[in-house]
């Protein structure tokens, strides 16, 4: 308790919420602090672009339309219209990356879970991923892309503190971890997710990783397993049989 934040007192003040309130100047509690506001019901928020209506709603952001409609979760939403802007072109890749998100389920094909991704990052300083649909890659890695398409790539800087947090939507974000820090400049090492990317993409992905030693592989198909040790890379982590998920990597000692 001693280190838990001051408590927010009970305030008068009341604002009517509608869009584009949040980017206005809010007024202060009557202590002259920030205050809590709580909603009855989730608001909904309309963005129009073009001939294309945008809805968010509890959590949910949809496109309405009759041949190229999506809903995605509205963080993701956020996330992707910030990096890319809000144009038809924005619209039509999140299509297709819902399309490519739906062929990858239709497979069986599951993308590992946020926290195993968050760890893979630490683990190994992974800045890069790669063979996910922009839709379903974190925003915590500085750098996202699926075969030959770039999805987002900031540069990396020294001292940047980074952490995890919640977002309006309670989805979690990464904003800041002492263990990344390093110096500005190009993504170095790039976690390659195997199962989640074509035959194409793996054929051209292995040429990419004979010619550098900052990546590792995570899969789940032994079938990959022959194809890898004859390239030379090894095992760096074994984990329970009947999990069968692998992570590996090239030139280091040790399995």
């Amino acid at each position: 308790m001693a280190n838990h934040p001051p408590r927010v007192q009970d305030s008068n003040t009341r604002i009517t919420l509608r869009e584009d309130s949040l980017k206005e100047s809010l007024p202060t509690s009557d202590n002259g602090l920030g205050w809590v506001q709580i909603q009855q019901k989730s608001l909904r928020w309309e963005e129009n672009i073009q001939d294309s209506t945008i809805i968010t709603h509890e959590g949910l952001t949809t496109l309405a339309h009759p041949d190229r409609g999506w809903t995605i979760a509205s963080g993701t939403w956020n996330a992707l219209r910030a990096k890319w802007g809000l144009t038809s072109e924005t619209l039509q890749r999140i299509y297709e990356s819902c399309t490519s998100q739906r062929q990858l389920e239709t497979v069986n094909v599951f993308i590992p879970m946020r926290h195993i991704l968050q760890t893979i990052k630490r683990v190994w300083q992974v800045e890069g991923l790669h063979g996910l649909p922009a839709i379903a890659a974190p925003t915590f890695f500085p750098k996202a892309s699926k075969n030959k398409d770039i999805w987002w790539e900031t540069k990396t800087s020294l001292n940047t503190p980074r952490d995890e947090s919640e977002n309006e939507s309670g989805e979690t974000e990464d904003v800041g971890d002492p263990s990344d820090e390093q110096e500005e400049g190009d993504i170095k090492t790039t976690a390659y997710l195997w199962d989640s990317m074509d035959e194409e993409d793996r054929e051209d992905t292995m040429d990419i990783l004979k010619q550098s030693d900052e990546w590792v592989i995570w899969k789940s198909k032994d079938k990959w397993t022959t194809l890898l040790k004859a390239a030379g890379f090894h095992q760096l982590l074994y984990i329970k049989k009947d999990i069968q998920e692998d992570c590996w990597g090239s030139k280091i000692k040790g399995w």
